[in-house]
């Protein structure tokens, strides 16, 4: 199981994490659900400054900065189970340090972890995205006051099953790109540590760059393109 020290660090990068990207997400957001209100980022960010303020950029922040510490508690518990199931049954036990961990114990654990950590997501960006769209709306359309009124509000219509729209989806997000994140992380991690180096600690600036280069293959392995014009015509 993941350790105290694992936990906390986790999620405290993660809340970190919500913070900083939250604004880019808002903007992403917009743009996919009304394209037709928006010539593009900068148009989208531009009209959100000026209508709305700099808060309009963080509204809905709270769903995800609550789920921010369970995600990443299931994220690196399940992970960790997933290596220790792995050493069990084909390492004869021996959970060697994760720094050596080969291919298919890294690529393993990390759908695992995936798979743990959507069920966390799911209902988390549901809100998340609920919030963010009903900016949209004039004040007296809006249907919720906050995370915790939409989350209520979408539980009595539907149940447990109504905070789970889009399950699938996330599962087959999360599931591959997990593995992806924890794959690229330590491939480059790896790559980055030289002789003189903690393998298990080696300088924060690898770390940072190594967990950087693993989100972009995350999302650019997973995330659906927008085809190009002359292909939307073929």
């Amino acid at each position: 199981m993941a350790s105290a020290k694992d936990l906390f660090c986790g999620t405290v990068a993660g809340m970190t994490a919500r913070v900083i990207e939250f604004p880019l997400d808002t903007i992403k957001v917009r743009v996919q659900g009304r394209p037709d209100l928006y010539t593009g980022y900068v148009d989208c960010t531009t009209k959100i400054l000026r209508n709305e303020g700099v808060r309009g950029l963080f509204r809905g922040i709270a769903a995800p900065m609550a789920g921010a510490g369970l995600e990443n508690a299931v994220a690196f518990s399940s992970y960790n189970a997933a290596r220790s199931v792995y050493a069990r049954i084909f390492q004869n036990g021996v959970d060697q340090p994760r720094a050596t961990d080969p291919v298919t114990k890294v690529l393993f654990a990390g759908m695992v972890s995936g798979f743990g950590t959507a069920h966390v997501l799911t209902p988390v960006e549901l809100v998340k995205c609920n919030m963010q769209v009903q900016n949209l709306l004039p004040k007296e359309q809006q249907l919720y006051t906050g995370v915790f009124d939409c989350a209520m509000k979408l539980y009595r219509q539907g149940g447990i099953r109504a905070l789970f729209q889009g399950h699938t989806a996330t599962l087959a997000r999360e599931t591959p790109g997990n593995a992806a994140w924890f794959f690229f992380y330590f491939q480059t991690r790896g790559l980055l540590t030289s002789p003189t180096d903690d393998p298990e600690s080696p300088p924060l600036w690898k770390l940072m760059l190594s967990g950087g280069i693993g989100g972009v293959c995350y999302w650019t392995s997973f995330f659906p393109r927008r085809r190009r014009q002359n292909e939307d015509a073929d």
